[in-house]
């Protein structure tokens, strides 16, 4: 089996994505299914911290090396840790978001309410302000 291949436009599709993600959040986090939201959280980050590499590193499409889904090599990857660090809040809710794992797919994970509040206002801070960024 070959390994699947990145679309042209990885910057687009991956930040077309990550609205997605952010709308399916939303919609599960209003019938109360807060595993689920949290999940697909995550993957807003995720998507974005991966749009800002291909930005940092000038090129159209990810380099395999950064297929991975571990947000802390992701920020470090996108040049962005140490202006996103500098700003304590905005740290404060990137720690928050470090909860997150892909492997909580696997999991049928009991997530409160109000650690999904929590989760999805650190993702909406952080998202904006990887946002404000873009090239």
């Amino acid at each position: 089996m070959t390994k699947p291949r990145w679309p042209q436009e990885p910057k687009r599709v991956l930040l077309e994505a990550s609205k997605e993600r952010l709308q399916d959040a939303k919609a599960l986090f209003k019938v109360k299914r807060y595993g689920g939201t949290v999940y697909l959280a995550g993957y807003v980050i995720e998507c974005l911290l991966k749009a800002a590499i291909c930005e940092y590193l000038r090129v159209k499409q990810l380099p395999n090396q950064y297929t991975v889904h571990n947000l802390e090599s992701l920020l470090v990857a996108s040049g962005l840790k140490d202006a996103l660090r500098a700003s304590p809040m905005l740290a404060k809710y990137f720690d928050v978001i470090l909860e997150w794992t892909v492997t909580m797919r696997y999991r049928g994970a009991i997530v409160r309410a109000e650690d999904a509040r929590k989760f999805m206002e650190a993702v909406t801070e952080v998202r904006l302000w990887l946002l404000s960024k873009r090239k």
